[in-house]
């Protein structure tokens, strides 16, 4: 599998999915994440890269409701009650807090596609490449991973930006990721310096009129 290593580190146009952000304001989570504040403090540089170079960035916030109705099964296992909205901790942390014309998305579960559009928003963008940072590791960065991966996306988890449940399931779930997509996992500094080298790739639609004028049917060759 040795073609597998010419892969390039990034593919296409990359987008920046932070997953799970949040702290309520730099106080513990009621997860256990023991690496959490760190992560998201190193997250700064690459989100300022990402930014400089006007990347598509998504901001996943996972918030439920107060009514409690939507948890599933996700209580089965060692998570308590979480995220509801309205409290601290559901809050997006303040230094990687979304600015206009960046793209924020609630979701209800731990994979940012289920049950969202996020997919077809990359799809609708043109993003080939996916950049992953936030929290946990083992949960809801390793379910958005994998599925970008079905949905064939390239995947990039900057290991340094994530954080997991403990030590040993942040390193199995890296694995795990790896095992799926060979170079998957990078460091912040290998990305960082990879989208250094690249011109920014205008997807932005600037006006009405551009919109309109893009259509299939508007094209020269199909009048």
């Amino acid at each position: 599998m040795l073609y597998h290593k010419n892969i390039p580190i990034l593919y296409g146009l990359p987008a920046l999915i932070l997953v799970d952000q949040q702290v309520g304001g730099g106080k513990p989570p009621s997860i256990q994440c023991p690496d959490c504040l760190n992560s998201m403090k190193r997250t700064q540089p690459l989100l300022a890269t990402a930014r400089a170079l006007d990347l598509p960035i998504i901001h996943l916030q996972e918030v439920h409701r107060r009514e409690l109705i939507d948890f599933g099964r996700e209580l089965d296992g060692q998570e308590g009650i979480h995220d509801v909205e309205g409290t601290a901790e559901a809050e997006l942390f303040s230094l990687l807090q979304p600015l206009e014309g960046e793209f924020h998305m609630v979701k209800r579960r731990y994979s940012g596609f289920f049950a969202t559009d996020l997919d077809l928003l990359l799809c609708t963008i043109g993003v080939q490449t996916v950049i992953l940072t936030g929290q946990l590791t083992n949960v809801c960065v390793h379910y958005t991973a994998i599925d970008a991966h079905q949905y064939n996306y390239v995947v990039r988890v900057a290991e340094d930006c994530v954080a997991g449940s403990s030590p040993e399931a942040h390193q199995a779930s890296l694995a795990a990721i790896e095992y799926h997509q060979y170079g998957a996992i990078r460091s912040s500094h290998e990305l960082i310096k990879e989208l250094s080298t690249r011109l920014p790739t205008p997807w932005r639609i600037p006006s009405h009129s551009t919109l309109l004028s893009s259509r299939w049917f508007m094209q020269p060759q199909n009048l």
